[in-house]
């Protein structure tokens, strides 16, 4: 909990009032490898913010588990169906690449802590941070060539290639298993 408030102090000046809120209405968890945050068409009542760990986001298109995201320590896991408006339902599988803490927040309290300046503040900066990041890194990537993908992923998020399968981020970067193999090799003799 300490490092979540730490993180949010770095953000923002908390008052006592809002540190007592959050720290009363938050949970902290421990989940394990295999484990899913959300499912799809599961409600969504909590977002989760990742304290340690590794989690990995897949939709199913065309009978194929699709990657479509993944998240480090220290960000806000938030499904997909927020990004589309869709708030009352997940349309991806959140789930767990390594045994991971958590914090947990209703987003009844997200509603809550709005009525707060910090909340509404902490709210826009985090949740639309998040949001912009994903839009960002996914234009990104739609620029890039299928090896430049996996070049920036392997600069930026070498983590990806310890925890995800060739399959996921073949799906992930648009190519099939073969061919990531194939580039992978190449890169790592330096082509």
């Amino acid at each position: 909990m300490q490092r979540f408030l730490s993180f949010l102090q770095s953000k923002a000046v908390l008052d006592g009032k809002f540190i007592e809120m959050i720290t009363s209405s938050v949970e902290e968890l421990t989940l394990y490898k295999l484990d899913y945050l959300y499912t799809e068409n599961q409600s969504i009542n909590t977002i989760y913010f990742l304290l340690d760990g590794f989690v990995s986001g897949s939709e199913r298109v065309e009978g194929r588990d699709i990657l479509t995201n993944f998240w480090e320590p220290m960000t806000f896991i938030i499904p997909d169906s927020i990004a589309r408006k869709t708030y009352f339902e997940s349309t991806v599988k959140i789930q767990l690449q390594e045994d991971s803490n958590f914090i947990k927040i209703k987003t009844r309290d997200i509603l809550e802590s709005l009525q707060y300046p910090t909340g509404q503040y902490l709210y826009n900066f985090f949740i639309n941070a998040e949001l912009r990041r994903r839009h960002l890194q996914t234009r990104f990537l739609r620029l890039c060539t299928v090896k430049e993908r996996i070049r920036y992923l392997s600069d930026h998020h070498q983590v990806v290639f310890r925890y995800l399968s060739h399959e996921q981020l073949a799906s992930f970067v648009g190519t099939s298993r073969p061919n990531l193999t194939n580039l992978l090799s190449e890169i790592t003799r330096g082509g």
